[in-house]
């Protein structure tokens, strides 16, 4: 999983000019509604006719969605033989191309995996700007716009920058900058992704200054990992600028088009398979510790907190302050499981519920879904609360409680 979230990705290749768009997805079922909106966008700024939709045989091409919207714009879709990838060998070449230079760039600058979109996506800046011999010795950025590219803002991948950062201080006592790391071209902005190693967070400016002989994550500690250890995954927090669409201004097409198919990217090394049909598993996340004994006041916690809780920040469970919960005795608890309950207090009074609860906070406690950390001083806190819904069969009774 990249640092945003992402999982897969899918390229487009122009025919005629060979010029290539990228998008990164979670999941494959987003093939469809990126086409849509990158085809429209085709039309609407080069009023370009697609006449070919040329790809292999995966689901996401032949799902009923995208075969009618084919058949309604008029786009004649080729697909290659099953086990046959040289037939859509444009788009296996440009797929070799982009993983190459990724592991180049990655390498290069000693970044671990998680920014490997931001490579892909630099990648794609430079293999557009670059003169090809196919071509004859020019870009398909000047095939496609009939100008040379400007290559002046280029710069080391994975170096060391510094980004103005006076106007996200929240105090005139903060530094103006401090050392992060160049990950790319922001397109839908102008001009430099920055990533930040203290805050994790990254940052889009204009006004950078760069030490291209320094790559900062060369002195990042590795940690050590003991082997009698239980260790959990922890996601790092999401980033403050979305990259969904960092190369979609600079685009065009032509006539004549064609698509690559999504590819998996489980790992980036040199030794990575470019099939167009393998599978892309998610990396196997270690649960977090959970208490067996359930307590019906354990589900009222916004923040999980493991047993062992080694965070430094103060907070009122490592106090020892907590609010009791009162409950009335008199509830019927049979006729409670049979509805759903509109409080929190009305649902722990039956067994049912409380265990439909405990599976819940078991499943976010699993999955990592949150992060104990500090409140910032200019975001607000947004709550929670439970939902309870009753899925019944046909005949009306009841298949299971869901909270």
């Amino acid at each position: 999983m990249s640092v945003d979230g992402f999982r897969y990705y899918v390229s487009f290749v122009d025919e005629c000019t060979r010029y290539s768009w990228i998008f990164p997805m979670i999941n494959k079922g987003e093939v469809y509604s990126i086409f849509v909106h990158f085809h429209t966008f085709l039309v609407t700024q080069f009023s370009a006719t697609l006449r070919i939709f040329q790809s292999d045989g995966g689901g996401e091409y032949i799902s009923t969605n995208f075969k009618n919207y084919l058949h309604t714009k008029g786009i004649v879709h080729q697909m290659s033989c099953p086990y046959t990838p040289k037939q859509n060998g444009l788009a296996e070449r440009k797929h070799r191309h982009i993983v190459e230079t990724v592991v180049t760039l990655l390498q290069t600058a000693h970044l671990p995996n998680k920014f490997w979109f931001h490579a892909c996506a630099t990648s794609i800046y430079l293999i557009n700007r670059l003169p090809c011999q196919l071509l004859r010795l020019k870009s398909p950025f000047f095939l496609l716009y009939g100008s040379s590219p400007v290559i002046h803002n280029l710069r080391i991948f994975g170096c060391a920058c510094f980004p103005l950062l006076r106007p996200y201080n929240t105090n005139k006592l903060q530094p103006k900058t401090f050392t992060c790391i160049f990950l790319g071209y922001a397109g839908q902005y102008k001009w430099y992704i920055c990533f930040s190693l203290h805050t994790n967070r990254i940052f889009v400016s204009r006004h950078v200054l760069f030490d291209e002989s320094l790559f900062p994550y060369i002195s990042v500690p590795m940690p050590a990992v003991s082997p009698s250890l239980h260790v959990s995954a922890v996601s790092p927090s999401s980033p403050s600028v979305s990259l969904h669409n960092s190369v979609l201004p600079l685009v065009s097409s032509s006539p004549s088009f064609s698509s690559t198919p999504s590819e998996s990217f489980p790992s980036l090394s040199p030794g990575l398979s470019s099939q167009p049909s393998s599978a892309l598993h998610s990396p196997a996340h270690s649960p977090l510790p959970v208490d067996p004994d359930f307590h019906p006041e354990r589900l009222c916690v916004v923040l999980p907190l493991s047993p062992m809780n080694l965070h430094p920040m103060t907070t009122r469970s490592k106090s020892g302050i907590s609010k009791k919960k009162a409950y009335s005795a008199t509830v019927q608890s049979l006729a409670l499981s049979q509805v759903e309950p509109r409080s929190f207090k009305i649902a722990s009074a039956t067994v049912e519920w409380q265990s439909t609860m405990q599976e819940e906070i078991e499943a976010l406690h699993a999955q990592g879904t949150w992060d104990l950390v500090a409140l910032p001083p200019d975001k607000n806190l947004v709550g929670c609360k439970w939902v309870y819904r009753l899925k019944k069969h046909a005949d009306g009774s009841i298949a299971r409680h869901k909270a």
